[in-house]
């Protein structure tokens, strides 16, 4: 297991006429999820005119765990029973290094990525070397990010063995802003990582939902 456990991204893709039944689906496991000792924190965002749900899970536990124990759990077989149908997409599990033997008995796509200590998660109320260079800079970035007072929620993770890194941010702002943001103190940091980067960085917005649909447990995140 890596030291701080893993983040697991799950992406689902309904019909947009479908987001609130397949919510009140969501609702019934969620609690029992988030009831686990080894869940961490778990997020729900939505893109509802694409009808793209994304739930966003932190654990303390091992691949092992993840895949033969907690996945078992009798409460996820009525889930996926309900959402099945709804599904216009297969859903994708973005998980953290899932060995070969794992990834070809589940029907889903993973991607693996490591949890990083507490101080690079911020919640208010081979390529290794060059990883490690680029979250120098990336936390010059972040100490300014997370000072903003519309940003809530900040945690990087990243995939060593392919340069993969992947910041999750938390806004209590609209897209206008979000797209529009200028802030002086981005300027160096693309400055300095772009000649780094091997590919164009991607960036998706997902709406929040409200705070309900949100569970931090306290032990992982920096004071």
């Amino acid at each position: 297991m890596a030291a701080h456990g893993y983040m697991l991204h799950v992406h689902y893709t309904v019909d947009p006429s479908n987001v609130d039944e397949f919510f009140k689906h969501l609702r019934a496991a969620l609690k029992h999820v988030t009831a686990e000792e080894k869940c961490t924190f778990f997020e729900t965002t939505v893109k509802r005119d694409t009808g793209e749900i994304r739930l966003t899970e932190g654990w303390a536990a091992d691949l092992d765990y993840l895949m033969n124990a907690q996945i078992k759990k009798d409460y996820y077989k009525p889930y996926f029973e309900a959402i099945e149908p709804l599904l216009t997409k297969p859903r994708k599990l973005l998980s953290l290094a899932v060995p070969d033997h794992l990834t070809n008995s589940i029907p889903c796509v993973f991607e693996l990525f490591e949890r990083l200590p507490p101080e690079w998660t911020t919640i208010k109320a081979s390529h290794t070397a060059k990883v490690d260079e680029f979250l120098v800079h990336l936390q010059g970035l972040s100490e300014h990010v997370t000072a903003e007072e519309k940003c809530t929620f900040y945690e990087i993770t990243v995939k060593r063995e392919t340069g993969e890194i992947r910041l999750t941010e938390g806004w209590a702002a609209d897209v206008d802003y979000l797209v529009q943001i200028k802030k002086d103190y981005y300027s160096p940091y693309f400055e300095a990582m772009g000649p780094m980067m091997m590919k164009p960085r991607v960036v998706e917005i997902f709406e929040r939902l409200p705070p309900e649909w949100t569970t931090v447990k306290a032990g992982h995140t920096a004071q």
